[in-house]
C-alpha cells in the first residue's frame, strides 16, 4: 500500500510499504479523506517543535471499517479522536486527557492517517452520524477544538462572544458559540475568511483595522462577556484582555511563544477569567452530532480539494498561499 512521509523539513514523499495487520481489539480502517492541518503544515516547514521525522502526517480522518474486532462494521464510516493518552498521569485519572503529560498524537509524535489503509484502537472511533457528509467529515476534529474551547469559555445563551481569528479552528469556535445562541463577532485580517462567516450566519464580522476595541462594544452595546483568542499572538492576546467585560471569561486558543505585555492589577480589578484550551476531551460523540446537524455550514470551509497523489502540491499550497486557504481535504 501507499503512504505520505514527510522524512525531514520542505520534503514530502508518496512510498510503498507492507499493508498494517490487525490485532486484538483494533480496526483495520480503509482511509478515504484527510484535512491538512496546521500542525501538519509546520511539521512540514520543520517548526513543529513535537513532530519527529520521518513521520505520516494527518489526524483530520474519515475512514471506511475494513474489519474490526468489536463494535464496528466492515463498511461503515467513522471519525476519529486522535489522541493517545497514558492514561496514568494526573489530568489523565482526572477525565483531562487533553492534555495529558504526555500525550502523543496521530501526525505529530507517531505516525498519522495519510496512509491508504491504517490500524488503530477501536475506543479511538466514532461512528458518522448518519445522512452526514463523509468528505467534510475530516472537520469533526477541527470542530471538536472549537466546540472544547466554547466549553472552556461556558459560552451559553445570552453571551456576548468575541472571536480573534477567523482561521478553521476560530471559525468553528464561532460557529459553536452561534448554535449555543451567543451573539457573536468574528474578528481578522482578511475579508475572504470573513466572508466565509457571513455565509455561516455569524452577527457580526470585522476587519482588524482601526479603533477595534471602541466597534466592538459599539456592535454589541457593551463589552463582550467571553473572547476566544485563535489567533495566537502577543497583540490579539492584549487586545482580547483589553476589551473583555469585568467578570468575563477569555479563552487562550490560538499558540504563541511570545509574552504579551499585562499587569496583574488589570485582572484583579475587572476579575477576570484566563483559561487555556487544547485538543478536546470526551466530547466526540457531542461533536460528531454537531457536525451531522451543521454541515451545510461546516463544508463552507473547506476551500480546495486535492487527490492524495497531489500531495505535494496540496502542502506546498497550504505553506504559501496563506489566508486564502482554509481547509484543504485530501482524498485517496
Amino acid at each position: 500500500m501507499r503512504r505520505v512521509v514527510i522524512p525531514e523539513p520542505r520534503r514530502v514523499l508518496l512510498e510503498d510499504v507492507p499493508e498494517p495487520e490487525r490485532e486484538g481489539d483494533q480496526a483495520l480502517l480503509r482511509v478515504r479523506y484527510v484535512g491538512i492541518c496546521g500542525s501538519d503544515v509546520h511539521t512540514y516547514r520543520g517548526s513543529n517543535l513535537l513532530a519527529k521525522y520521518p513521520v505520516v502526517p494527518g489526524h483530520e480522518l474519515c475512514w471506511e471499517v475494513i474489519e474490526s474486532g468489536e463494535g464496528f462494521s466492515p463498511g461503515e464510516t467513522v471519525v476519529v479522536e486522535p489522541l493517545l493518552p497514558c492514561g496514568h498521569c494526573y489530568p489523565c485519572r482526572i477525565g483531562r486527557y487533553n492534555c495529558c503529560e504526555n500525550l502523543k498524537v496521530l501526525g505529530v509524535h507517531v505516525d498519522g492517517g495519510m496512509a491508504e489503509e491504517i490500524v488503530l484502537p477501536g475506543r479511538l472511533l466514532y461512528r458518522l452520524a448518519p445522512g452526514a457528509d463523509p468528505s467534510c467529515a475530516p472537520l469533526v476534529e477541527t470542530l471538536s477544538i472549537g466546540y472544547h474551547a466554547c466549553d472552556r469559555g461556558r459560552v451559553r445563551q445570552g453571551d456576548d462572544v468575541l472571536v480573534i481569528g477567523a482561521g478553521p479552528v476560530g471559525s468553528c469556535a464561532a460557529l459553536v458559540a452561534k448554535e449555543r445562541g451567543a451573539r457573536v463577532a468574528a474578528l481578522d485580517t482578511v475579508e475572504s475568511r470573513l466572508g466565509i462567516l457571513r455565509e455561516m450566519g455569524i452577527d457580526f464580522c470585522l476587519r482588524a483595522e482601526g479603533d477595534v476595541e471602541k466597534e466592538v462594544v459599539r456592535l454589541f452595546g457593551s463589552n463582550p462577556t467571553v473572547v476566544i483568542e485563535a489567533a495566537g499572538s502577543p497583540e490579539t492576546l492584549e487586545l482580547g484582555l483589553q476589551v473583555l467585560s469585568a467578570a468575563g471569561r477569555m479563552v487562550f486558543l490560538g499558540w504563541t511563544a511570545e509574552s504579551p505585555r499585562w499587569r496583574p492589577d488589570h485582572f484583579l480589578r475587572r476579575e477576570l477569567e484566563l483559561v487555556a484550551s487544547r485538543n478536546s476531551a470526551g466530547i466526540f460523540p457531542q461533536v460528531v452530532e454537531f457536525y451531522g446537524k451543521n454541515q451545510d455550514k461546516v463544508r463552507r470551509l473547506v476551500t480546495h480539494r486535492f487527490k492524495m497523489d497531489r500531495i505535494e502540491e496540496a502542502m506546498r499550497l497550504a505553506d504559501t498561499s496563506g489566508s486564502d486557504t482554509m481547509k484543504v481535504i485530501m482524498e485517496w
